[in-house]
């Protein structure tokens, strides 16, 4: 399904299945239930599940944590409820969108680090390797596309935070990053 998001599927079919599913757009956020995984723009966690579970895996800086703990609870039998009984303002992607080469490449390091620390994909090395190949085969992808196209966010899809208008760009890059 992240190769299908990565090819931008859900420009294609907007409201295909894939799309529906990883972009969670038939979600009911007016209701509480168990998910998957939850983003982590905020992330309560009960004491008692952090003696069980530990804490955050600090090896991801801004990529990838929410999805590794998540998928660390699961493991482990452990429950992660999406409630909307609270309302968090989060000015999404503002720090990534300003240096967005370098974020677009930490995004698919954090990815394919994702993969070997977990064994996302399984343990095979071959299938780590064909991972990582492909995740560096997306990120050149996503940089062209970032290099030629009009949408300079490193965040987008359903969900994403809009663009301020049509010709709108996010504050400059700095000149350390035209090497990247």
């Amino acid at each position: 399904m992240m190769v299908l998001q990565g090819l931008n599927w859900h420009h294609v079919f907007p409201n295909g299945a894939v799309a529906r599913e990883y972009y969670a757009s038939d979600f009911d956020y007016s209701l509480e239930a168990v998910v998957d995984s939850l983003g982590t723009t905020a992330f309560v966690i009960r004491r008692e599940t952090w003696e069980i579970a530990g804490m955050l895996d600090e090896r991801f800086p801004h990529f990838q944590v929410d999805i590794a703990y998540n998928l660390m609870l699961k493991r482990k039998n452990l429950k992660v409820y999406y409630t909307p009984c609270t309302e968090i303002i989060h000015f999404g992607s503002q720090s990534i969108n300003q240096m967005p080469k370098k974020r677009i490449i930490e995004l698919h390091k954090a990815l394919a680090d994702f993969n070997e620390f977990y064994d996302y994909f399984g343990k095979s090395p071959l299938i780590k390797i064909l991972v990582r190949h492909a995740l560096h085969i997306r990120c050149w992808i996503k940089l062209m596309e970032f290099r030629f196209g009009k949408d300079k966010r490193v965040i987008k899809g359903p969900g994403a935070p809009a663009l301020r208008n049509a010709g709108s760009t996010l504050p400059a890059h700095s000149k350390s990053e035209e090497n990247l």
